[in-house]
């Protein structure tokens, strides 16, 4: 489970620019090496199906989240904890990640040669 580039998705959806800019990284950074990505703490609701953005006069990332397929970033890492914490399961999801527990998710970061945490 080796990549060049993890990407960690710490920060809500929504407040500051953590979200968007991990998102535009990841998908620019797989033309060029293999990317995964971690959902975890906060960032599991960035995957939460149904949001209404539009109701804040912010943008949707559902979109551009779909695209990590057409991108081949096919590494989509979920924390099971923090999931479980937010009261979510897998189904409330827009996509089907791999859910990790706390020690997978450190054997992950630990074998990824680069990471970055948004």
């Amino acid at each position: 489970m080796s990549h060049d580039l993890l990407v960690i998705f710490r920060s809500p959806n929504y407040g500051s620019s953590n979200a968007r800019e991990a998102l535009d990284l990841s998908l620019a950074s797989a033309n060029f090496t293999s990317v995964a990505v971690l959902f975890m703490a906060d960032g599991v609701t960035q995957l939460l199906k149904e949001q209404a953005p539009s109701h804040i006069l912010q943008r949707d990332h559902a979109k551009t989240l779909k695209l990590f397929s057409l991108y081949d970033v096919e590494d989509i890492f979920v924390s099971r904890e923090d999931l479980e914490k937010l009261a979510l399961k897998k189904e409330d999801l827009l996509l089907k990640p791999k859910l990790l527990s706390n020690k997978e998710i450190q054997e992950l970061i630990h074998q990824s040669k680069v990471k970055l945490v948004y």
